[in-house]
């Protein structure tokens, strides 16, 4: 079992965000929204293993990645329509 550090960055507005590893929720937040000024909105740490599916819930939409363990931290913004997209990362987001 590995952490996955999930950080929400662009493009949340007073949003609920939910968080699954195979289905099973593990993490859900009203009211996130993301302060423009360092392009982050929240972060959660899930514990996910090898392969997992995990999906990212906002505005009724979901996105989902494969937890690996090479790439444990996982950036999730809000496209125009409210699409979640993800990006996998091996290095930490830096914020300002």
């Amino acid at each position: 079992m590995s952490t996955l550090h999930v950080a929400l960055q662009d493009g949340f507005a007073g949003d609920e965000v939910a968080i699954r590893v195979d289905g099973r929720e593990v993490w859900r937040k009203a009211g996130v929204k993301t302060d423009i000024r360092i392009s982050r909105a929240d972060a959660a740490e899930v514990e996910a293993p090898s392969g997992a599916a995990v999906e990212i819930e906002a505005r009724g939409r979901t996105a989902a990645v494969r937890a690996d363990p090479a790439t444990p931290h996982l950036g999730v913004s809000l496209d125009r329509e409210g699409r979640p997209q993800m990006r996998l990362s091996a290095e930490p987001f830096a914020y300002l």
